[in-house]
């Protein structure tokens, strides 16, 4: 959640600053892609709708994203029934997509940049690959 903090280093600071040495820092972030702007005009766009405009604008995203499941992967998204790892069906991970501000990304560069002087090791890394993924970091503090 520290990307829709509205202070992203800031509250990566804040975190690293309750991690004991020796103790491990794991946190998730939106990785900055060609498409991060984008997405961030898409969110505020939404945001500033009134909730008849938010539903047809939800609509009109929903119906884009099962065009593009059609011809990128040549089938149709499982819609019903279907539930993410954080436990929500397609259409409401739309909407939290679509209404998820603050938003803001970052690169491994730049996260590394900013805890390796405050004494975390990478321990490992999960780079997202694609539109609005998420990187997963595992620090260590050194003791």
């Amino acid at each position: 959640m520290l990307h829709h903090t509205g202070a992203i280093w800031e509250a990566i600071d804040a975190a690293a600053g309750l991690v004991a040495p020796g103790g491990r820092l794991w946190i998730a972030l939106y990785h900055r892609t060609r498409q991060s702007g984008r997405s961030l005009r898409t969110k505020r766009l939404y945001g500033s709708l009134p909730r008849p405009g938010k539903l047809l604008f939800r609509g009109a995203y929903a119906a884009a994203k099962i065009a593009k499941s059609v011809v990128v992967r040549r089938r149709l998204p499982a819609l019903r029934g279907a539930y993410d790892t954080r436990g929500m069906n397609w259409w409401r991970d739309i909407e939290d997509w679509l209404g998820g501000l603050p938003y803001e990304v970052s690169s491994p560069g730049e996260v590394l940049d900013r805890l390796r002087p405050k004494g975390f090791q990478l321990e490992r890394l999960r780079d997202a690959i694609g539109e609005s993924g998420n990187d997963v970091y595992l620090f260590r503090r050194s003791t």
